[in-house]
């Protein structure tokens, strides 16, 4: 709106009216001069008019900055709500992963134990055994000497006997 051009009063809407430029007459009024008395206190409710309208756009816009701060601070609370609940979330994958690396630890601890009682069992046992191949071996070898040694006496008594049925034989 120019500067130049004097509000006198609202029309429909709350819309300001132009008066004419210059302090002329209205436009369409009977050409009559207006006093300074009636142009002051047009001018005086005009300028109540304009710090109404002043006062309740202020009113507007704190009321917009309220909303607005409102809105940040609740924006901010469900970022802090938010970013707890991530905290909490990471905490309790971070619980059952160790929950679960202990519960593996263990197993692997377990199975080590079964596995090296596994070997000394299979130790003994191969230890075993083999004390008792060679308790075999050696019963084995004590008797085939002894079957030798029979064998050997076997045929000594043989040849021996050979000797003296060649002897009567000889002799008669």
């Amino acid at each position: 709106m120019p500067i130049s051009t004097p509000i006198r009063n609202r029309g429909q809407g709350g819309q300001p009216e132009p008066g004419p430029p210059n302090g002329a007459p209205p436009a369409g009024g009977r050409g009559e001069a207006v006093e300074p008395a009636d142009e002051l206190f047009a001018i005086r409710g005009e300028n109540r008019l304009l710090k109404e309208t002043i006062g309740a756009m202020r009113e507007q816009l704190e009321t917009l900055r309220f909303d607005g701060e409102a809105a940040l601070q609740e924006s901010i609370a469900a970022g802090h709500a938010e970013l707890a609940q991530l905290k909490e979330t990471v905490v309790a994958l971070r619980e059952a992963l160790e929950a679960q690396r202990f519960d593996m630890e263990e197993r692997v601890q377990q199975a080590l134990a079964s596995n090296n009682d596994e070997i000394l069992q299979l130790k003994a046992t191969v230890a075993t055994l083999r004390d008792q191949l060679e308790a075999e071996y050696y019963r084995y070898r004590e008797l085939l000497q002894a079957e030798r040694q029979r064998h050997r006496d076997e045929l000594a008594q043989l040849e021996e006997t050979v000797r003296q049925l060649r002897q009567r034989l000889e002799g008669r």
